[in-house]
């Protein structure tokens, strides 16, 4: 439950600075009227805003592949587990047989 909390409140915060970003962008884009100077600033904005975009595109992709990685470990572990928890019970099984078989007498 942690972590799928902790990933909808990524997601919410990456919806949110969407949002944000969005709006700026429109606040920030320069009418028809606007001087060449005001929409070549604005073309050096954006940018730079694409430039931030990569940066946390990238450092998202990273955290994804350190989680995929950890995954991948516990699965491994998991299948290792399961598998000695199998022999386990098959010692166990395998005792009890010759519990029994020690138990019965023999004919004579």
């Amino acid at each position: 439950f942690y972590a799928l909390y902790n990933a909808l409140q990524d997601q919410q915060k990456i919806l949110e600075k969407e949002a944000s970003i969005l709006s700026s962008i429109h606040d920030r884009c320069p009418g028809e009227n606007a001087t060449r100077e005001a929409k070549v600033q604005f073309g050096a904005s954006i940018d730079s805003f694409l430039h931030g975009v990569q940066q946390s595109v990238n450092k998202s992709q990273a955290k994804l592949e350190r989680e995929a990685a950890i995954k991948a470990e516990f699965e491994q572990r998991h299948d290792r587990l399961v598998e000695l928890q199998q022999k386990y019970a098959n010692l166990v099984q395998a005792y009890k047989a010759e519990c029994q078989a020690a138990e019965r007498p023999e004919p004579e």
